[in-house]
């Protein structure tokens, strides 16, 4: 079964070729399909974004790419009910910082490129029943415009809370 995508954005340049992947959005509107990693390239500012999804099983759906070759690479693992919940960086004519925020609080801030622009910040975040499940925008060498791709969090991935209630019948004590 499918799900509903909705695209966010672009921030950024006006340079590069537009990123819009048609296999990415097959693999993204698969209702079991969840980020597994993350893979930046940075330097000064951020080269790539690569984002590796899985099945339930934990069965691998493909990694898919924006941006180019270069800068250092760092990897965040995400664990199952763990979720992209927002972004923020700037942009002016390539991206040129990035932060992610995550639905588990435990999970380190990173901060991606070096290269702040007061005056073209940018912030997406996910509406309340939503997550960020994919990336699009312009790239060449490295990233020059980014937006963020939404669903609704699948059921599998919200955490859910049980609450042991205690009945009493009155004059049998507790059931």
């Amino acid at each position: 079964m499918s799900v509903s995508l909705y695209h966010c954005g672009c921030s950024g340049g006006t340079g590069g070729t537009v990123n819009y992947n048609e296999e990415l959005l097959n693999v993204i509107g698969i209702e079991d399909c969840r980020i597994s990693e993350i893979i930046v390239h940075s330097g000064d500012v951020v080269d790539s974004i690569a984002v590796s999804y899985v099945d339930s099983n934990d069965n691998p759906l493909g990694t898919f790419k924006i941006g180019g070759n270069g800068g250092s690479m760092s990897t965040i693992q995400l664990q199952k009910n763990v979720y992209i919940k927002g972004i923020w960086g700037c942009s002016e004519n390539k991206l040129g910082f990035l932060q992610f925020e995550y639905s588990d609080n435990t999970i380190p801030v990173i901060s991606y490129g070096s290269t702040i622009n007061d005056l073209d910040l940018f912030t997406y975040n996910a509406p309340a029943g939503f997550l960020i499940i994919g990336f699009w925008g312009a790239e060449g060498d490295k990233i020059d415009r980014i937006g963020v791709i939404l669903r609704r969090i699948p059921d599998e991935q919200i955490t859910k809370r049980v609450f042991q209630g205690i009945f009493f019948d009155r004059g049998q004590g507790n059931k």
